[in-house]
């Protein structure tokens, strides 16, 4: 799915429902990020941003990221196959950081140079 429609479709959400304003933003921030540039692929399940290497995003490993709004956290899952898959649990405003370090780190789909740049306030 092209990240406008990505943005797009969180930002909608939000108008309407607040409790979707921490998914607007993030889909905001990887829209418009580096890692997007270098060829991050993108999808949606309900209320999940879908990440991944290549535009068979669902076919191959990615990270799945949902909202809780209760816990105000983020949970993120890395579907690579593995009989127990990588997991985390961030705090809303740790979500950047912590995709950046994920797309670099764990799974290094990406540079290192690339972290941090684009970074919004």
């Amino acid at each position: 799915m092209p990240w406008p429609k990505i943005e797009a479709r969180f930002a909608e959400l939000a108008e309407g429902q607040e409790q979707f304003a921490p998914l607007a933003d993030l889909a905001a921030y990887l829209a418009n990020s580096a890692f997007v540039r270098a060829g991050l692929c993108g999808a949606t399940s309900m209320y999940d941003i879908i990440l991944g290497p290549s535009t068979y995003v669902f076919q191959n490993p990615h990270l799945r990221i949902e909202y809780d709004s209760q816990a105000k956290s983020f949970q993120m899952v890395f579907v690579d196959g593995s009989a127990v898959p990588w997991e985390r649990t961030v705090a809303r405003e740790d979500v950047k950081g912590a995709v950046e370090r994920f797309l670099t780190k764990r799974a290094r789909w990406y540079s290192l140079s690339l972290r941090g740049q684009d970074r919004q306030p």
